[in-house]
């Protein structure tokens, strides 16, 4: 995989995140879920890069 696409895409998920926490607050738990399967999904992906 490539780093950079996925800082990419990880910085794009953790704006959306910020925006649906402030807008209700109720979002607070889908953004701990949406936490939980990006962690999943870098596991799963198997990325060796160090930084």
């Amino acid at each position: 995989g490539d780093g950079a696409a996925m800082r990419k895409e990880a910085k794009e998920l953790g704006v959306m995140a910020r925006g649906a926490v402030e807008k209700g607050g109720s979002s607070y738990d889908d953004v701990g879920q949406l936490m939980e399967e990006l962690i999943a999904r870098r596991s799963s992906v198997g990325c060796t890069a160090d930084g």
